[in-house]
């Protein structure tokens, strides 16, 4: 039986990539009294602060932040297990009368976070390695066969989602995604007052291309390069976002940079559309026509 939680109490701010969800936080954060939750599948590794646009040292001094560096890069943060050490976090700054302010980035976190996930089975060591030895195509096509649904969620290409598919599959007789499905989300352990950044889609499409062209000048292939020298595995789970992946092969390959640059724009942009079609769920969020800072300079954040 799965231990009742408290309900407990955050702001949370959605909005695509590039929307500007971090600054307006950071408004949030200092209009409210309250600290900053990333809810992130990215920024949980250490390591990767580039390619993440993770806060800066400037901007956690100015409001600590939580949920951020908390796993080392060639381990696995999984939605679940994020849920239940953020959802500490959130009730430890209640009780000391702060107001967590949640960043939403990745939406099965934010999911995993305000409902809790079913019980899934632990990892096996043996079972991992045993579907590990049999290469990614081998791996992405017996996913495909036995449990069409994770395939899909993973686009056939993330192979640390693909491998934890066919693992529970292999554990349980029971597809991954059916029982995902089966808990649904059901159990809510956190009372949320949202809002959504919903910029215009030429606007956001030209400002997600300028931030991934100036993450690549500002290092993000030298940051990759770092990591892969330092022994991060180019399989490990924190290597297959969007951008890493792709630099990854770049460093391998040598394929030219203006062809890297344009795949991880068209990737970001099509993550952007996954988030903003999520927003359109949340019902309760109070919906903001516009970016971050447009919406700081129209006083969201003192109105609450």
């Amino acid at each position: 039986m799965r231990k009742t939680v408290a309900m407990q109490r955050a702001i949370a701010i959605f909005g695509p990539t590039a929307s500007g969800k971090s600054a307006l936080a950071l408004s949030f954060a200092e209009a409210v009294g309250g600290e900053i939750v990333a809810c992130d599948a990215q920024m949980v590794y250490r390591g990767f602060d580039v390619g993440t646009n993770k806060p800066s040292a400037d901007e956690q001094a100015r409001v600590p932040h939580h949920m951020l560096d908390v796993c080392a890069a060639n381990d696995e943060m999984q939605a679940a297990r994020y849920g239940d050490a953020a959802l500490a976090v959130v009730a430890a700054l209640n009780a000391r009368g702060k107001v967590p302010v949640i960043v939403v980035g990745t939406y099965l976190y934010y999911r995993a976070l305000v409902h809790g996930l079913g019980p899934l089975p632990k990892s096996d060591p043996a079972v991992r390695e045993e579907i590990v030895r049999m290469g990614p195509d081998a791996i992405a096509e017996e996913v495909r066969r036995l449990d069409p649904e994770s395939y899909e969620e993973a686009k056939g290409k993330n192979l640390p989602r693909l491998v934890r598919a066919l693992e529970v599959f292999r554990i349980t007789g029971q597809k991954a995604s059916a029982l995902k499905k089966e808990h649904a989300f059901a159990e809510k352990r956190l009372d949320v007052a949202g809002v959504a950044l919903r910029p215009d889609r030429d606007a956001l499409r030209q400002r997600i291309d300028a931030r991934v062209l100036a993450m690549w000048n500002n290092g993000w292939r030298d940051e990759v390069r770092s990591l892969l020298a330092a022994g991060v595995r180019e399989d490990a789970r924190a290597m297959q976002a969007v951008g890493y992946r792709d630099i990854a092969e770049h460093l391998r390959t040598g394929e030219r940079d203006a062809a890297v640059i344009a795949k991880i724009q068209a990737a970001t942009r099509q993550y952007a559309r996954r988030q903003l079609s999520f927003m359109r769920q949340e019902k309760a969020a109070e919906v903001f026509a516009g970016f971050g800072e447009e919406a700081i300079r129209a006083g969201i954040a003192r109105r609450r």
